[in-house]
């Protein structure tokens, strides 16, 4: 056989148990007598009662047919979009947030995969996470060599956090804890009181919070929902939010990331930095070509770097530095602008290059720039420089700002309906225990009483089986960290659930032990 010198990642291998890889194997195995019901994934898309507010399309309608979002964003978002986030998190925050504060994402998932590597430099490195929990973190956080501890939800404590577990895990290394908040998949909302204590636990461990808040508002029961920043002034918090739920937008990919830290002690410590930094390298570069600089006919530049910060400085214009795509002291620069761009580009440029060059440049005034281009996603007026956007971002104030009360108490009315339904409908399936009455998010955990089943082995065994004798796909309880438990979605019309839970309990009662059966 031959040899090779490369390979799989063995570590992605072992830490990719995700929503989608086992809703895929779940796909595999149902029967092709009835249809499918899903029961598994949280996709308000699938409800036919809930629909996206007429205002997101208009608003993408708009920015799209006026031709200004067609370019490159910047790095960190469009300012307007990153300023309506800040205003829209700042309702209900004491301390109020700035665009600066606000970093746009591809979705929720992309801001988890951006803080991580982030912010977890420190060699034996560990982070807590929450179990049950979202596996997105458990994964991402082991291809960047992150040792992960997990701390106890208490089923039978309204899900909440088990303090004692905390901080018995944490040690010198620890650098952060991941609050699901409301939380999938248990379907809980944290109180005021518990969530304060959370934060003070934290902060005595020196440790910060990331707070996971895309089901931010869906809450339908006696808590209200409260924002982990409410408490940034006892521990410094990173937000993670999306418009995927509460406004029904889930194919839109939008999410940010948002500092809560008056103090500055992500300023301080280099993390607000590092997310910079992150961000940048997750940015597509524009076509371009290479220009050497001469550093011998320049003063007081030490290198391209030095070159691009003063030009931008003096001239605001941008133009990267060639170390960056591996070619130290030339520039890196895009010609795809109209020719007034570049003119005025070139005269900045050129005056720049005149004003740092050396006395003998100066006097014979024979400056040669053969190519010149500059960055794709700018355009220079009055030395002002404007950024290019997309669509989507530009929708945003108008998405935040117009979306009405009634859209959000309407989608509340239905998924506290169907919450409410579900948990009743528990009670009458044998083996299966609801610990909690769901009252946010929109999944719940149920708990598999295997004593009273024969013939399944675990919670995957469950969930294949069931798929397979019943078209009807709910995922195991261990992909969030809970063995021989379910983690069932009830972001679905009414009958779908009905329908559901229909199969769910023949199948139970076919599995049943005898005893059961006969009592059923």
């Amino acid at each position: 056989m031959e040899k090779w010198k490369f390979q799989g990642n063995q570590g992605l291998k072992s830490s990719a148990v995700s929503v989608r890889g086992v809703f895929n194997v779940l796909m595999q195995s149902i029967s092709k007598e009835k249809e499918v019901v899903h029961l598994c994934r949280v996709d308000p898309t699938d409800n036919p009662l809930f629909s996206a507010d007429p205002v997101a399309a208009h608003a993408v309608s708009t920015a799209a047919h006026s031709g200004n979002f067609n370019g490159y964003p910047p790095t960190f978002g469009l300012p307007q979009a990153r300023r309506a986030i800040a205003e829209y998190l700042s309702r209900d925050l004491p301390n109020k947030l700035s665009a600066e504060d606000v970093y746009v994402t591809v979705g929720a998932t992309q801001a988890i995969e951006i803080i991580l590597p982030s912010v977890f430099a420190t060699p034996g490195a560990n982070i807590l996470l929450p179990r049950p929990g979202f596996p997105q973190y458990e994964t991402r956080a082991a291809l960047c060599g992150l040792e992960v501890r997990h701390f106890d939800l208490l089923p039978n404590s309204s899900w909440e956090v088990d303090i004692d577990s905390l901080e018995a895990l944490a040690d010198d290394k620890t650098m952060a804890m991941v609050l699901i908040s409301p939380s999938n998949p248990c379907g809980n909302v944290f109180t005021y009181q518990h969530l304060k204590r959370v934060a003070e636990t934290a902060r005595k461990l020196g440790i910060f919070v990331i707070s996971d808040e895309v089901y931010a508002h869906i809450a339908f029961g006696s808590n209200p929902f409260v924002p982990m920043g409410v408490f940034s002034s006892i521990v410094p918090v990173i937000t993670l939010g999306s418009i995927s739920k509460r406004w029904i937008l889930p194919g839109w990919r939008f999410g940010w990331i948002a500092t809560c830290d008056p103090h500055g002690i992500f300023q301080k410590t280099g993390i607000a930095a590092n997310i910079e930094r992150n961000m940048e390298i997750t940015s597509d570069p524009p076509t371009f070509m290479q220009v050497q600089i001469n550093l011998s006919q320049i003063e007081g530049i030490a290198d391209d770097v030095d070159f691009c910060v003063k030009l931008a400085k003096e001239e605001s214009l941008l133009i990267l530095p060639g170390v960056i795509v591996g070619l130290k002291n030339w520039l890196r620069v895009s010609f795809g602008l109209e020719r007034s761009a570049i003119e005025e580009g070139l005269s900045r440029l050129k005056a720049f290059c005149l004003r740092h060059a050396k006395m003998s440049q100066q006097i014979s005034n024979k400056w040669k720039l053969d190519f010149i281009y500059f960055s794709l996603a700018v355009f220079f007026t009055s030395k002002e420089v404007i950024t290019g956007n997309v669509c989507s971002q530009a929708a945003i104030p108008e998405i935040l700002e117009r979306t009405n009360d009634e859209f959000y108490s309407k989608n509340l009315d239905i998924t506290r309906e169907a919450a409410n339904a579900l948990y009743e409908r528990f009670k009458e399936i044998p083996s299966l225990i609801c610990p909690h009455k769901p009252d946010g998010a929109m999944a719940v955990m149920v708990q598999i009483n295997l004593s009273q089943i024969e013939g399944i082995a675990d919670d995957v065994d469950f969930c294949v089986k069931l798929a397979k004798e019943e078209s009807l796909l709910i995922l195991p309880g261990v992909i969030v960290g809970l063995k021989n438990w379910l983690r069932v979605s009830f972001g679905l019309e009414r009958s779908a659930i009905e329908e559901g839970l229909n199969r769910l309990k023949a199948f139970c009662l076919r599995h049943a032990k005898m005893s059961q059966q006969i009592s059923a």
